[in-house]
């Protein structure tokens, strides 16, 4: 569809694999939907895998992005509309040529903050919605594994690409 236009919401691959990797758990969301508990011994090997599918993913959204007309594509950083949620709101209704007024009160109706707690957590499809948790849910072995499959892939996105320390020891 060359006439289309196009939204990119672009979210850090480190956080993409972080909640697949909890996605994969045992009792997860995801499970109905075809997905399998991984054994501790299978982490690295899904971790790489999964690292590798959002830089493909990614590469294949940037070339379809890059193809359409300027007016008529927005690229959109998770971390952004988590940070800025009602001016990241505006940039896309601007863009698609659509009302801005409220968006500040749709978007606190909608956050995540006000998801009940049962709804919201581990093993849940709206699991934490905080950008960089992998620092904190991924041991070191995991980061390291995980920084390798992503390669250049994170700089090419614009992300850092080195491993930053970790919040906990694991």
């Amino acid at each position: 569809f060359p006439e289309s236009g196009l939204i990119w919401l672009l979210r850090d691959g480190r956080d993409v694999v972080d909640s697949w990797l909890d996605a994969y758990r045992d009792g997860s969301w995801a499970i109905s939907g075809g997905a399998f508990p991984v054994s501790e011994g299978g982490r690295i090997p899904l971790i790489r895998w999964l690292s590798a599918v959002w830089a493909y993913r990614s590469r294949a959204v940037k070339k379809a992005f890059e193809s359409r007309d300027p007016e008529r594509r927005v690229l959109i950083r998770y971390e952004d509309l988590r940070r800025r949620t009602p001016e990241a709101l505006a940039e896309i209704a601007e863009r698609l040529g659509l009302d801005r007024d409220g968006l500040a009160d749709i978007a606190a109706r909608h956050s995540f903050e006000r998801l009940p707690s049962g709804e919201r957590g581990e093993g849940r499809e709206k699991r934490s919605a905080r950008p960089g948790a992998w620092r904190e849910n991924l041991s070191e072995r995991e980061q390291l594994a995980m920084h390798e499959a992503l390669g250049d892939a994170l700089v090419e996105f614009g992300y850092e690409r080195r491993p930053q320390p970790m919040a906990t020891a694991s």
